[in-house]
C-alpha cells in the first residue's frame, strides 16, 4: 500500500534537447520522517530531470500513479508490524479505507443516478454495463462455484460494492485484474489497485453530492488540522445524514479473521450500511 505518515511535494524543471523547458512535480511519502520523504522526492525528481535532459519520454499523466499526500486518520497492523490497513483522508476530505488483505470491488452501473466518471474515459471506452440483477448474478455464481468463496453485497450511489473477505489477492495479480474484470468492475479503480497496491473504499459522502465543498488539498497535507476547517466541519456535519453504500446480503462463510472482521465492521458503521438512508 502506498500509505505514509510524512510526505513531500518537490518540484523540478529541465530543458530537453528541442529546448523547450519542462516542469515536473512529484509526491513522496515516508514512515521515518519529513525528511525521509523529501530526500526521496529530490531524488526522484533528479531523476526525472536527467530523463527530460537526455530526451527519454515521460509519461506526464501521473493521477493514479504518483503516492497520494492523504493524513492518517486510522490503521492496523500484522503481528510483524507491517501495515495492513488504514483510513485516510483524501483531496476532497472523505475517509477511504485502504487494505491490501480485504478485496473489494467497485462497479458502476448504467442506470444508477450518478453519470460515468470521466477519469475512467481516459484509459478507452468503457464497456457495457449490466443491470444491477445481472452484475449481482456474475458474484453469486462465483461464490457457489468454490467451497471458500464468500462475498458481501452493496448498492452504492453509482452502482455496487462486494467485498471478499474470505479470499485474499494481492491487488496488483493479475488473478485479481481477471477476477474484477469479470466482475465488470470499473476500469479506472481496476488500474488505480494495481497501480496503488491497495484496494480502496470510500465511508462518506461525496460533498458535491450533499451539497459541500470539497476541502483545499494543500489544507489535507497539513495532517490532523484539516478538522478545525469550517468546510470541513460542515461536511462532517452534513454526511451524517446520508450513507454511502447499503448491505444487499453476505454470500457464503463468514470469515474467522478477527482483523478481517474488524475492518468489514468498521467498514459498515462508517458507510451507514445497516441504515436506510439515501445513498451519497
Amino acid at each position: 500500500m502506498k500509505v505514509a505518515r510524512y510526505w513531500a511535494r518537490v518540484s523540478v524543471s529541465a530543458e530537453a534537447p528541442d529546448g523547450i523547458e519542462y516542469t515536473r512535480t512529484l509526491v513522496r511519502g515516508s514512515d521515518i520522517s519529513k525528511a525521509d520523504a523529501q530526500q526521496q522526492a529530490e531524488r526522484a525528481c533528479s531523476q526525472i530531470a536527467q530523463n527530460i535532459r537526455a530526451g527519454a519520454e515521460v509519461d506526464w499523466y501521473d493521477y493514479d500513479r504518483q503516492p497520494k499526500p492523504e493524513p492518517i486518520d486510522r490503521e492496523w497492523f500484522n503481528e510483524a508490524g507491517v501495515r495492513i490497513a488504514a483510513i485516510t483522508i483524501n483531496r476532497y476530505g472523505i475517509p477511504v479505507l485502504n487494505t491490501a488483505t480485504l478485496v473489494i470491488v467497485d462497479v458502476d452501473l448504467p442506470d444508477a443516478p450518478q453519470s460515468p466518471r470521466l477519469l475512467s474515459k481516459l484509459f478507452g471506452k468503457k464497456p457495457t454495463r449490466s443491470s444491477e440483477e445481472d452484475a449481482l448474478a456474475h458474484v453469486r455464481a462465483w461464490v457457489r462455484a468454490g467451497t471458500a468463496h464468500s462475498a458481501r453485497l452493496y448498492r452504492t450511489a453509482g452502482g455496487l460494492r462486494y467485498i471478499l473477505p474470505a479470499t485474499p489477492m494481492d491487488p496488483a495479480s493479475n488473478e485479481v485484474q481477471s477476477l474484477m474484470a469479470r466482475f465488470e468492475a470499473d476500469p479506472f479503480y481496476m488500474r488505480l489497485c494495481k497501480l496503488q497496491n491497495s484496494y480502496r473504499a470510500r465511508l462518506a459522502p461525496k460533498p458535491w453530492r450533499i451539497g459541500c465543498r470539497s476541502i483545499h488539498r494543500r489544507s489535507l497535507e497539513g495532517g490532523a488540522n484539516f478538522r478545525s476547517i469550517p468546510d470541513y466541519q460542515h461536511y462532517k456535519q452534513q454526511s451524517d445524514r446520508f450513507a454511502t453504500c447499503s448491505l444487499i446480503e453476505h454470500l457464503g462463510p463468514q470469515p474467522h479473521d478477527a482483523r478481517i472482521l474488524e475492518l468489514i465492521h468498521v467498514h459498515d458503521e462508517m458507510c451507514k450500511a445497516s441504515s436506510s438512508r439515501p445513498l451519497a
